[in-house]
């Protein structure tokens, strides 16, 4: 399973907002798709997210589990 990290500014409520390098690799290099999972590392703990969506230059991930 892929683990990405994140910053405050990438979480709101209960989605992660990940643009820049990250968005390019999920979406370019590694050819995930919307319902695809991943952990998500923030503040020392891992989050399993699914891929809600790609928008035009991030990916929004809903958290499954905290």
């Amino acid at each position: 399973m892929f683990n990405f990290f994140a910053t405050e500014q990438n979480k709101q409520n209960s989605h992660y907002i990940i643009d820049g390098a990250d968005y390019n690799h999920i979406k370019n290099v590694l050819r995930l798709e919307t319902g695809d999972t991943c952990l998500i590392s923030y503040d020392g703990n891992s989050d399993l997210c699914r891929i809600d969506a790609f928008l035009e230059d991030a990916v929004s991930l809903e958290i499954l589990q905290e």
